[in-house]
């Protein structure tokens, strides 16, 4: 998983200036708002996870 993961992440930064041009403008910022969203929500699920742990709750 861990190799799949970085050559995905090589496959994209190597790319990276031909996708800009391909999805142009509204695209990436589109795609920066979803990451965003994405980042959020992986972040409070991280942060429920713990208080749960913390008072011995399981969910």
């Amino acid at each position: 998983a861990v190799l799949i993961a970085w050559a995905m992440t090589a496959t994209v930064l190597l790319f990276s200036s031909s996708l800009a041009r391909l999805i142009k403008k509204r695209g990436l910022i589109a795609i920066e708002r979803l990451m965003g969203m994405v980042l959020t929500a992986i972040a409070i699920k991280m942060i429920l996870t713990g208080i749960g742990h913390f008072f011995g709750i399981r969910a």
